[in-house]
């Protein structure tokens, strides 16, 4: 006896202790959305990031005011051409919501919002976190397409919406570039950039990505929990509708979870489209206050009027079947209404509770402070819904901590009448552990699908360094062999050179022989190349029938001695291997005092084409920076 009194004692601390770190998670997410208020925001599409050090912090909102063009869609090189003066829009917030010259624009429509960055030095790679838009987008980075969801269009014809969030790598130019979103929206009742777009170093975005796979999976294990624990109370005991109620409010919960989270997508388990994520979120709102208020009135019957309540169900029951019968063009313009209807509601919800207090009910002031949390979280998300107040979405965890105090609630319940059902709790403690094992085993799952995602994104990592048909480094993989060089010329004096290598007549011998013979020629000439060069040296693919090479710690004399040896070798080599008349011309520079790498590639590329112009199949150094006249062509 002694130890079930002490059970309620032990339960209620570890309650308690589950409600504060409830309380210190929301803690957490209120001060990351404070500081993200106190970081640099955008004036007049003009962000300076050049005081914050991205290495050193997490992510950073691209807040403020972004230029904004209504009924255009424009890449970046027309915004900067087009000549157009451009509103300004605070992002993220709804444009419908947002004064465009002083006027409010239509939910439906296009625009383009462009943003100029300045970051404090050129980053090797950056990162940008993209959230969900309204409702369709295309990303760009300077000039280079980055991302897209849906399909922007001009009409509803040909724009499709699409719930896209999505993590992109960017190698920035300079420690200045531009962000340009193109946007359209024919589908949904508010448009734009809802969210911030979040830039940071790569390790720090998806650091935050896997904190919210994290987060997600935990808020799911207690949903799914919950629910099962209370399928099974309902199964001993059929007739106490109040776990079925709970049961199916968790599911819906869930699934409410996993699309709000986009967990199913980050983790690439499934892409649910944009009208089945719009209905899920919707549904999963609407049809779950109504089994909540249900609990409500069925634990204490006497403390609400049950024509008030009939009414409350009879809209949240049309809402529902709304979102079902509907497409989300017409059943999102119900959002406001419905958020309206659900603060309206909330003080009658209390009102009924702290009568249930006065009257002594049991478990009245277990629920009271459940409800405390839960509603104070719903005013929370309804408010950041409407742009009234700048925090972040936090409902899950006020539904977790009434689930929980619901369920500390059944427990008591069970403790006191346990003399009387002592078979009942032995099974239910059998249940218990299975529900356990089932816990852990999900945590696990959790653990291997957040493995497998990582060597995803490493395979990704190494695909976008490589080059498929030759398997050289492509661009971004010959970077950072460069960028080392650089390091080594700075500080040591050590020299090296570039050499940029041509396929001779390439665009003839596609047409004549076909673009399977060019390939060979590709991919056998890469070989060749690295036959011919060091250990040390390195061969990129530069794009098309052109190739870079890098020879470190190497001069002139040297690059034109190895460039020698490549143009002889695919000549001979190559020719013969093919069948066929093939050549090379090779651009040499040497990297020199004043040089950057654009630079010196150019004065490559302006040898290579010296050799070109000058009848192929040749060596040509490039001129000097500090002698002008001075060049070399070997035949």
């Amino acid at each position: 006896m002694r130890i079930k009194q002490s059970l309620p004692r032990m339960s209620a601390t570890l309650l308690v202790g589950a409600l504060l770190i409830i309380l210190f998670n929301v803690s957490t997410m209120m001060s990351s959305a404070l500081s993200d208020k106190s970081a640099p925001k955008a004036v007049k599409g003009e962000l300076d990031l050049s005081e914050v050090d991205l290495s050193s912090i997490n992510s950073i909102p691209l807040a403020g005011n972004w230029e904004f063009y209504w009924q255009n869609l424009l890449t970046p090189a027309e915004v900067a051409e087009a000549g157009l003066e451009p509103s300004f829009i605070i992002a993220p917030k709804a444009w419908i919501r947002s004064p465009d010259n002083g006027e409010g624009v239509a939910s439906q429509g296009f625009a383009t919002y462009h943003l100029n960055v300045r970051t404090d030095k050129k980053y090797a790679n950056l990162s940008l976190k993209i959230p969900t838009i309204g409702t369709a987008y295309r990303l760009f980075v300077d000039d280079k397409l980055m991302s897209e969801g849906g399909r922007v269009g001009e009409t509803p014809e040909t724009s499709e919406p699409g719930y896209n969030s999505n993590i992109v790598l960017f190698q920035p130019n300079s420690e200045s570039f531009s962000v340009t979103v193109q946007v359209s929206n024919y589908d949904y009742y508010a448009s734009g950039m809802w969210r911030y777009l979040r830039i940071g170093e790569p390790q720090n975005i998806q650091q935050e990505q896997y904190q919210l796979i994290l987060r997600a999976a935990f808020l799911l294990a207690i949903f799914l929990t919950v629910a099962l624990f209370n399928l099974i109370q309902f199964t001993l005991r059929p007739v106490d509708p109040l776990p079925i109620i709970i049961a199916i409010t968790c599911l819906m919960l869930g699934l409410r979870e996993i699309g709000t989270s986009q967990v199913l997508a980050i983790s690439g388990l499934a892409d649910w489209s944009f009208y089945t994520s719009a209905r899920i979120s919707f549904l999963t709102f609407y049809a779950t206050t109504p089994l909540l208020l249900a609990y409500f009135h069925m634990t204490f019957p006497k403390d609400y009027k049950k024509s008030v309540m009939a009414l409350i169900y009879v809209v949240c029951i049309a809402a529902s079947f709304l979102v079902l019968l509907s497409p989300p063009a017409v059943f999102s313009q119900s959002l406001p209404y419905f958020q309206g209807f659900s603060i309206i509601i909330m003080p009658y919800v209390f009102w009924g509770l702290i009568q249930a207090v006065r009257h002594h009910r049991n478990g009245a002031r277990l629920l009271m402070l459940g409800t405390v949390f839960l509603f104070a979280l719903v005013l929370n998300d309804i408010l950041f819904h409407l742009d009234l107040i700048d925090t972040t979405l936090m409902v899950s965890f006020g539904l977790v901590a009434f689930v929980l105090c619901q369920n500390y609630l059944t427990y008591i319940r069970f403790i006191e009448a346990g003399v009387q059902n002592e078979l009942l709790s032995e099974t239910l403690e059998q249940r218990n552990l299975e529900l356990q094992n089932f816990s852990h085993s999900l945590e696990e799952k959790v653990s291997q699908r957040t493995d497998e995602l990582a060597k995803v994104n490493e395979k990704l990592e190494l695909l976008a360094h490589q080059d498929m048909l030759t398997g050289l480094p492509n661009r971004r993989g010959m970077m950072e062999f460069i960028e080392e060089s650089i390091v080594q010329f700075k500080l040591n004096n050590t020299p090296f050179c570039l050499l940029i290598v041509d396929f001779d007549k390439f665009k003839h011998l596609n047409d004549t022989l076909g673009h399977e013979f060019g390939d060979q020629v590709l991919s056998e000439g890469a070989t060749l190349m690295r036959q011919v060069l060091r250990e040390q040296d390195k061969v990129a693919r530069w794009g098309g029938e052109e190739f870079l090479i890098l020879l470190p710690a190497t001069p002139i004399e040297g690059g034109q001695l190895l460039g020698k040896k490549i143009n002889d070798k695919l000549r001979v080599t190559l020719s013969k291997s093919i069948g066929n008349k093939v050549s090379v011309t090779v651009g040499v520079a040497e990297f020199t005092e004043g040089d950057t790498l654009n630079s010196c590639f150019k004065r490559a590329d302006e040898a290579l084409y010296e050799g070109k112009n000058t009848g192929r199949d040749k060596v040509v150094l490039a001129k000097s920076p500090t002698s002008k006249d001075q060049r070399e062509a070997i035949e």
